[in-house]
């Protein structure tokens, strides 16, 4: 199932499972390929999971694929979920995430948990006996730390994260219990509750985590994500034999003997004893399964019940960014001039039928424009002495946006200006911007470049041909459909008439 299958953005946990009759090391390779195929299909997130010593995952390496998966996609956004915070140093955590931020800026999410993700033995081996699971408080606040600063009078106050230009990424507290909700609430955290196995019922998780909420400074209101387990299917039948073979791993494992995934046809052939059916039934009640149109409904019922408004994403998923007008093009050029240091006659262009002598007034207002307000310092102070009431409020959208990593698509010259703006001003916020096409006007190859930005549509279109609203919902319907597909006039369902 895709999410266009679906009125709620969905997002992906995987814990690289070994498949039956292939070795464990494919099952990283399987991981990079789900991630584009999700990528691809339009999926929000992609997490990866921590587990040690167990035979049938081979996610024992979240950082490691959580870089690997973000070299390999573009979009998505990619996370832990979670890195078992009391097998790692607190510093080493916050080292780690803010390297990937720095590489991949506003699309790594940091997702914690309080758990080992493995058996007492192996917890040992890795922790060394240093840490217990109680200690999670006093971990988490030294992590936060490292970031933050340190009081005056503590041993580690010389000590901070590096590279300390990036922030660190949103973080989530994952649990299963009511305990994670309760801490997610104090640390004022993102809250993923685990409800694919949670011990807890997950409307009172989560209810208990909205009303015990304390606003921080990188999250003022509770957000929740709801973990959930399904298998879809053309066909109810296929979906139940996949789901058998999920049960017969899930059964392995609770019986503390795992091993590779089977398949339907190792599942269907097993012989099951009463006590592993009896196993079996208790685990599928967390999950989903059928055709894509009932899971859909599962899912819905399952989000509706536990009150998860992360996957509704406030009902939004897309902001589309149109032009405003020829007028405004003018003040774009001087704004991008400013912020990529190119020379005003490179930022602009003709547009729609501007003679030599108009054009060559363009430049000269451009530049009139720089030598007036030359002593801006600051992309805030640029935006504000070139920038315009427009182009700045297009800026603040692609803010407002990005810090709730909703994706913004941009339509043209103008609109990316707004957004090269809004990325000078909080580098993060690249990650959320889109950009539809490219027009004619030779400053908006210059934005893209400087975004490293491609363009979704391979439509190279003219200012003043009415582009935004002519394009403007087909782009975004296309857009939600292929992401960074390459779309002709006709995929985007745009008529000869509005060419």
């Amino acid at each position: 199932m895709t999410p266009s299958q679906t009125t709620v953005p969905l997002s992906v946990l995987d814990l690289s499972p070994i498949p039956s009759g292939r070795p464990a090391s494919s099952a990283l390779h399987d991981t990079v390929a789900l991630a584009k195929a999700a990528e691809s299909y339009g999926y929000r997130r992609f997490w990866l999971a921590e587990h040690h010593n167990i035979g049938s995952v081979a996610s024992s390496a979240p950082l490691v694929m959580i870089a690997t998966v973000a070299a390999a996609t573009s979009t998505i956004r990619v996370g832990s979920g979670g890195i078992m915070l009391p097998n790692h140093a607190p510093l080493a955590v916050a080292e780690s995430f803010r390297v990937l931020e720095g590489l991949h800026p506003g699309r790594i999410d940091l997702g914690l948990g309080r758990a080992p993700g493995t058996d007492q033995l192996t917890a040992y081996a890795l922790r060394r006996g240093r840490v217990e699971n109680d200690e999670f408080p006093q971990q988490f606040a030294e992590l936060l730390a490292y970031v933050d600063g340190f009081p005056d009078d503590h041993p580690f106050q010389p000590l901070r994260a590096i590279p300390d230009d990036v922030p660190l990424p949103p973080l989530w507290i994952l649990g299963s219990s009511l305990y994670g909700g309760h801490a997610a609430a104090a640390f004022g955290t993102g809250f993923a509750f685990a409800g694919h196995f949670g011990s807890a019922d997950p409307q009172e998780a989560v209810a208990g985590y909205r009303d015990r909420f304390e606003p921080s400074g990188r999250l003022a209101e509770p957000r929740v994500i709801l973990g959930v387990a399904a298998i879809a299917s053309d066909s109810e039948e296929r979906a139940e034999a996949l789901a058998r073979a999920n049960d017969l791993a899930m059964v392995r494992l609770m019986q503390n003997r795992p091993g590779p995934v089977p398949t339907p046809e190792e599942a269907a052939a097993h012989d099951w004893t009463e006590q592993e059916l009896q196993l079996a039934a208790q685990r599928r009640r967390f999950m989903s399964v059928g055709t894509p149109e009932q899971v859909r409904a599962d899912l819905e019922r399952r989000r509706t019940y536990a009150g998860a408004d992360e996957l509704a994403k406030d009902g939004v998923t897309l902001i589309g960014l149109g032009e405003m007008g020829i007028a405004n093009s003018t003040t774009a050029a001087a704004l991008t001039s400013a912020l990529t240091g190119r020379a005003p006659a490179e930022v602009t262009g003709r547009g729609t039928g501007i003679d030599d002598a108009t054009l060559g007034h363009k430049v000269e207002v451009i530049e009139r424009a720089l030598r007036i307000n030359g002593g801006a310092s600051d992309p805030v102070e640029i935006l504000a002495r070139l920038g315009g009431l427009e182009i700045a409020g297009l800026a603040g959208v692609v803010l407002g946006a990005a810090a709730r990593s909703i994706p913004v698509l941009t339509d043209g010259f103008i609109a990316t200006a707004g957004a090269l703006a809004a990325a000078r001003i909080c580098p993060a916020a690249t990650g959320s911007i889109l950009a539809s096409h490219r027009s004619v006007e030779i400053g908006h190859r210059i934005q893209l470049e400087a975004l490293g930005k491609q363009p979704l549509f391979d439509l190279d279109l003219r200012l003043g041909e009415g582009t935004g609203a002519a394009l403007a919902m087909p782009m975004v319907d296309a857009a939600v459909r292929i992401l960074r597909e390459m779309a002709s006039f006709e995929d985007a369902g745009v008529s000869g008439a509005e060419r």
